[in-house]
């Protein structure tokens, strides 16, 4: 009777430990951390991973940063979405380019933490149990046409957002880790105003 009770407090520890990736996108408001990222080397390339860390900050709706850090022979370079268009600061090309943010949402990585709409709205959602990394996966298809096929995302017991495995093909996956994660903490605003520096070229399309 005994092992009988241990047996079933166990299993209901372990269903509430679960997480549930419909409650994280449903109550998102903020989310920071660090990240490392691994990208497969294009067809023309040396085979291998580039591999680029950086900072990422969002706040819903619709604002986003994403920093690039140097290091490995890469420049450092900063994405900015606020709000009504996404910027793009190389410092190496000494260059700014400029997209209002409906031509281009598509394409951002994190376009789905950006708004608050209804995660199933936008994916074909699948758990898939608990796997790599002690985390809870998930995988999303997109309804709409996107930059990749469909990505995995893995969650801690506690709801956390630790990575993200993007698909562009069976054997083309960018592979995105989180750590020092925060959610729904204070972000600091100046992270989503861009400035153009001075004396750089600023190309694309200022939005109206």
């Amino acid at each position: 009777m005994r092992f009988l009770f241990l047996l079933l407090w166990w299993s209901s520890l372990s269903a509430w430990a679960q997480a549930d990736i419909l409650q994280f996108a449903e109550q998102l408001r903020t989310f920071q951390a660090h990240f490392v990222q691994e990208t497969p080397r294009g067809d023309d390339e040396l085979m291998g991973i580039e591999i680029r860390t950086g900072r990422v900050a969002l706040q819903r709706p619709g604002k986003l940063y994403w920093h690039y850090a140097k290091g490995d022979g890469h420049a450092p370079q900063t994405l900015v979405v606020d709000g009504r268009a996404l910027w793009v600061w190389d410092p190496e090309l000494d260059q700014v380019s400029v997209q209002p943010i409906e031509k281009v949402i598509k394409d951002i990585p994190l376009n789905w933490l950006l708004y608050p709409l209804p995660l199933q709205d936008q994916f074909h959602v699948r758990p898939l149990g608990k796997g790599d990394q002690g985390l809870w996966w998930f995988s999303l298809t997109p309804k709409r046409e996107t930059f990749f096929q469909s990505m995995e995302v893995g969650l801690t017991d506690d709801n956390v957002l630790k990575a993200i495995h993007f698909y562009q093909s069976v054997d083309r996956v960018t592979r995105l880790k989180f750590d020092q994660v925060r959610i729904n903490g204070p972000v600091p605003a100046h992270l989503f105003i861009f400035s153009i520096p001075e004396g750089v070229d600023l190309v694309g399309e200022l939005p109206k």
